[in-house]
């Protein structure tokens, strides 16, 4: 199989491995033990009306700490990298190769006191 082929194939499906994931976990003294905060951080604002994401393959996303703000906000940074394919043209040569498309998120949390945990998204313009 050559290799716009193969590659074809994987973004479609076919070879596709498992997306990388990194998530941080944020645990709250509660009374004398931590209880871990859920954040809900599988839904990201905007996506579905992202129209550049479309029939995009997920390839890697990373949620990190970035600091404490204060005691009960917390800044992360999300970065998604995604695949797709588009048509290409080389001369009179026309095939579909792959490009990268990446996502930068900062995302401040706030957290209660009883451990419930209030997101606000940003997506960065201001890529590094």
């Amino acid at each position: 199989m050559c290799l716009q082929k193969r590659a074809a194939a994987k973004l479609r499906g076919r070879l596709r491995p498992a997306p990388l994931k990194k998530q941080t976990a944020v645990y709250q003294l509660s009374g004398e033990s931590f209880t871990r905060v859920e954040l809900p951080l599988s839904e990201v604002p905007g996506r579905d009306s992202d129209t550049e994401l479309e029939r995009a393959i997920l390839g890697h996303e990373y949620t990190e700490t970035i600091r404490w703000q204060k005691p009960n906000v917390l800044v992360l940074e999300r970065h998604e990298y995604y695949e797709k394919l588009k048509p290409t043209a080389s001369g009179d040569v026309k095939f579909e190769s792959i490009h990268g498309l990446g996502r930068l998120y900062q995302i401040t949390a706030t957290i209660d006191p009883d451990g419930n945990a209030t997101l606000v998204w940003k997506l960065r313009k201001d890529r590094p």
